[in-house]
C-alpha cells in the first residue's frame, strides 16, 4: 500500500505528480493571492476547469501562465 502524505488535516495517498491544483493550492504553489488568480482567470489570461462547483487549474496551464508573465515583464 502506498504511503500517504499529510496535508493539513487530510491524508492524501502518494499516487504521483499532481496534474491539477485547487485555487488554494495554486496560491500556495505560486505565492499569488486568491483574488489575483481569480482576476487573471476572469480576464482570460489563466485557464481554469470546472468540476461541479470546484475550480481547478491544470499544472501545465499554471506553469505556462507564469512563463508568459515572466516573458511579458
Amino acid at each position: 500500500m502506498a504511503r500517504g502524505v499529510q496535508t493539513g488535516a487530510k491524508e492524501v495517498a502518494a499516487i504521483g505528480p499532481r496534474m491539477t491544483f485547487t485555487i488554494r493550492e495554486a496560491c500556495e504553489y505560486t505565492g499569488l493571492s486568491r483574488t489575483f488568480l481569480y482576476r487573471e482567470m476572469t480576464g482570460g489570461r489563466l485557464k481554469r476547469l470546472k468540476a461541479g462547483k470546484r475550480v481547478l487549474i491544470l499544472k501545465t496551464d499554471l506553469e505556462d501562465y507564469l512563463s508568459s508573465i515572466r516573458e511579458g515583464a
